[in-house]
């Protein structure tokens, strides 16, 4: 996993500067995928402060929003698109770039 590498070499590059480096895994979708990687940095003796689970009712860093058939399109900074057919709940294209879906 790519995710594993960098912070490998993120370990690698800090060892020297007697900091307390540790990770947060994020956007989780499942127990066994946070299993899976908490014990891949453990093998890496890379320490994990937290796990931020992933939540499909929200989308962050929104570019762009267009309505289309039942539902809506929305794409992030990087062009990355998704359709959606959920009650939007809120807009936040000021502070936060997001959309929070009622599901």
């Amino acid at each position: 996993m790519e995710s594993i590498a960098v912070a490998e070499k993120i370990r690698d590059m800090t060892a020297g500067m007697k900091k307390n480096l540790q990770s947060i895994l994020n956007k989780i979708s499942s127990q066994d995928i946070s299993s899976e990687l908490k014990s891949m940095l453990n093998d890496k003796s890379i320490k994990i402060a937290g796990v931020i689970p992933h939540d499909p009712a929200v989308f962050k860093d929104v570019a762009l929003m267009e309505a289309e058939n039942d539902g809506y399109l929305i794409s992030d900074f990087f062009g990355v698109k998704k359709f959606v057919q959920e009650k939007i709940k809120r807009l936040d294209f000021v502070d936060k770039h997001s959309v929070l879906l009622e599901i």
